[in-house]
């Protein structure tokens, strides 16, 4: 399921090389690609018309260019949302209050009754989106696919499902390889040899979190500090030591009752550091099989 070397330009794509034209004093180039973007990308990111204007100041496009833009986008602003636009926008909205209360939670009780109230709101999530991708195919941006996305990298049962669908969307310009390889990293974990053949890499152990606490203000600073001491960090690892490699499947996808909270301490390890690089880093989790209690290392590869 690799994607060809070749691909057309995403929205996100095309907004990256907009912006390195627009660096380098080339007005004209940068238009060419900013106006390829999808407008309801921005849409769906929280522009406003207000925050679009800046944008196109920002980027000193050709005033001919900017006002063409700047209808496409005031089209699709004010265009009526569709109907999964709306269910995978609410859908998401429930997904990160559940998720930012339960990061925040002060006792295992509290913490027990929402991750009680995130399976619970997860599993209709998950229904929908299944079902809709079934029916349609993955969602445009028009169609809420931003929202879509964040959804899908929570449902380890149907994400593998998933990657063909968004492989398709991906070649033809329509989805972002960075989210295709994001999600195939967590529903196919790679093994140790490219982190083996790395040489700058910084280790850190964060077995902490199988035990269910987040990684210490200390250990946290350690980490933040290397990230930006030794940027641009190429890839994150974690990597997972264990002498049974059912722990490890416990960990990633989730215990008999469906539980997989201590997986996403370290997926807010993982965001915590990509906030510090400014940037979203490649990730993957690895299994080593190794006697003795289990332990859980952050590789950050530069």
């Amino acid at each position: 399921m690799e994607l060809p070397a070749v691909l057309p330009n995403s929205a996100i794509r095309n907004l990256e090389i907009s912006d390195s034209f627009s660096r380098m004093g080339d007005s004209v180039r940068s238009a060419e690609f900013y106006l390829k973007i999808d407008p309801f990308f921005f849409v769906s990111s929280n522009y406003t018309i207000g925050k679009m204007e800046s944008a196109l100041k920002e980027f000193r496009l050709p005033k001919a260019a900017a006002q063409t833009y700047r209808e496409i986008f005031a089209k699709a602003y004010n265009a009526k949302r569709t109907e999964p636009y709306t269910v995978f926008r609410r859908m998401l909205e429930e997904d990160q209050m559940v998720r930012r209360k339960l990061g925040a939670c002060a006792d295992s009780l509290s913490c027990a009754i929402l991750e009680w109230q995130m399976q619970k709101t997860d599993s209709p999530h998950f229904e929908y989106l299944y079902q809709y991708v079934i029916r349609n195919g993955w969602p445009s941006y028009e169609d809420g696919a931003a929202f879509a996305e964040i959804i899908a990298m929570h449902d380890f049962q149907h994400m593998r499902l998933y990657l063909p669908y968004i492989r398709r969307e991906v070649i033809s310009g329509r989805s972002s390889s960075r989210f295709y390889d994001n999600l195939k990293n967590r529903a196919y974990p790679s093994n140790l040899a490219k982190l083996d053949s790395y040489r700058n890499k910084k280790r850190f152990d964060v077995s902490c979190i199988l035990k269910g606490s987040k990684p210490s203000a200390t250990l946290l600073n350690e980490i933040i500090s290397a990230v930006t001491s030794f940027k641009p960090i190429k890839h994150q690892y974690f990597v997972f030591e264990s002498a049974s490699e059912e722990h490890f499947k416990e960990f990633m996808h989730g215990d008999k009752s469906g539980n997989h909270e201590i997986y996403w301490k370290a997926w807010d390890l993982l965001v915590s550091i990509s906030q510090a690089h400014n940037d979203n880093i490649p990730y993957s989790f690895l299994y080593s099989e190794k006697q003795g209690p289990d332990k859980l290392v952050l590789y950050l590869v530069y």
